[in-house]
């Protein structure tokens, strides 16, 4: 996920616990330079559906940039993928060290999401979740799985069929893992939503909708990072 995105003096940075030299260490964040001494931005959105998290790719027709303040446009990344489909909670900041620690592998931060279809999903198939299911680049597992009500806002609005929903927490960080291993299970996805990221829910954020995250759950972010790498 996070692989050749943040590079130090050139080379591509593999340990997320180095120590910086603010005055000659050169870090950069998707080729963006990070200047240590800028202020630091965190912000959360709920992506809406249709948009890419990208810069620079002329085949995207909007971006989450798209949505954003445009004075932020230059100094934010988003911390981490979700697809064109999937909404909901999507992180940016400015804070190279914190986004590479997030996505990480290492750090193993939970993400949340609601998986919802119209297949009903069978008990068994969910334990298949938990204890992992072979997809064709691994073992894929999630940390718990539980079905849950459809929340009111990602309901379809124009259909009859009833729909089913599961709250799966995982930690690992692979494409599109929440949505193979549904398929995985004979539980094809209509709607796929990101509600938590370690600590930080996204709440009543209507989609498109950002706002600067609170020092305190900047704080909580840091130390859920630190307790993680101990």
């Amino acid at each position: 996920m996070t692989q050749g995105r943040i590079t130090m003096n050139g080379a591509p940075a593999k340990n997320p616990a180095v120590d910086v030299n603010p005055d000659s260490d050169d870090v950069r964040f998707d080729g963006k330079k990070v200047s240590l001494a800028e202020e630091r931005i965190y912000l959360m959105l709920n992506k809406p559906p249709g948009t890419d998290v990208t810069r620079g790719d002329r085949h995207a027709k909007k971006t989450v940039f798209d949505v954003l303040d445009p004075k932020l446009h230059r100094s934010v990344q988003a911390v981490g993928r979700l697809d064109r489909g999937t909404t909901g909670l999507l992180l940016l900041t400015n804070d190279g060290e914190l986004a590479l620690r997030l996505t990480h592998p290492r750090y193993g931060i939970e993400k949340e999401y609601y998986a919802i279809g119209e297949n009903k999903p069978k008990i068994n198939h969910i334990r298949m979740l938990e204890r992992g299911v072979q997809l064709e680049d691994g073992i894929a597992r999630a940390t718990s799985v539980r079905g849950a009500e459809v929340p009111k806002e990602l309901a379809p609005r124009h259909s009859d069929k009833p729909v089913h929903a599961l709250l799966i927490v995982i930690s690992q960080g692979k494409k599109r893992i929440v949505r193979r291993m549904c398929d995985a299970i004979d539980f094809p996805l209509s709607r796929l939503h990101r509600s938590r990221i370690g600590p930080i829910k996204l709440g009543g954020l209507r989609p498109s909708q950002s706002r600067d995250l609170t020092p305190e759950e900047v704080k909580r972010l840091q130390k859920a990072v630190a307790d993680m790498y101990r």
